[in-house]
């Protein structure tokens, strides 16, 4: 008789816990689909230089490893980049221990205001969509917004995740955006001469007179051709390069 009431009791304490269980995890569910689906991450940082020099600094996929913080993170990242150097149809693709294997396109450009890019994560099912807004404050200060939103679908973990991903992608952000900062400034200190004798040479071409119409064009032929040469200068160097693999056709 003992035994049993024993059995008994035990059976129902356990059947009471698991009934528990299931009423919590219910509402656990419950909540993960009251939180938001979709996500979206901002960051923005006012830079010293105009846009160009910080436009090419995000529009070639070979110069993200020199500001980006996910490089630093994993020096040994290997990378493997495809398509066009720059802008729309641009693709890089890396493989870390560290930091997961993951693919970016650039699938929209509009230089040197906007770049969109598409990011996958193939081994967590994930693809989002990222932006950089450069937003000229004058001509030698330019505000650079970068976003990433996606959808979390209906995976309540996913949910929950998605309640730390400002803080985790945001703080990345604020790393890359400072040192994209550092680099073009210092890429504009280096291009300015260059790019304020271009000016120089079309303020006194505009100031000649009517009778002097062919040298002032020259003058501005000149400038545009100085113009083009500092926005193709290449990026400064880095002291550590990440290991890469050769550009795909």
């Amino acid at each position: 008789m003992a035994r049993t009431a024993t059995s008994s009791s035990v059976a129902s304490i356990l059947k009471k816990v698991a009934i528990g269980l299931a009423i919590l995890i219910i509402i656990l569910v419950a909540i993960a689909y009251a939180l938001p689906r979709n996500y979206r991450v901002e960051r923005s940082m006012v830079i010293n230089a105009p846009q160009i020099p910080i436009y090419q600094l995000v529009a070639a996929p070979t110069n993200w490893q020199k500001w980006g913080v996910w490089n630093k993170r994993d020096p040994n990242m290997i990378m493997t980049f495809s398509g066009p150097a720059a802008e729309k149809g641009a693709k890089w693709s890396w493989k870390s221990k560290s930091e997961g294997d993951g693919d970016m396109e650039f699938i929209d450009a509009d230089s040197p205001r906007r770049l969109v890019y598409k990011l996958s994560f193939p081994d967590m099912n994930m693809v989002t969509q990222g932006e950089f807004l450069l937003q000229p404050q004058n001509d030698q200060v330019t505000k650079v917004v970068w976003s990433t939103e996606g959808d979390l679908g209906n995976n309540p973990i996913s949910r929950y995740f998605g309640l730390f991903m400002d803080k985790m992608i945001g703080s990345d952000f604020e790393a890359s955006l400072a040192t994209l900062k550092t680099m073009s400034e210092l890429r504009f200190a280096e291009q300015k001469p260059v790019m304020q004798a271009a000016q120089d040479a079309a303020t006194a071409a505009a100031a000649m007179p009517v009778d002097a119409a062919g040298a002032a064009a020259a003058a501005l032929k000149a400038a545009a051709a100085t113009d083009a040469a500092a926005a193709a200068a290449p990026a400064p160097a880095t002291t550590e390069a990440p290991k890469s693999v050769p550009r795909k056709p």
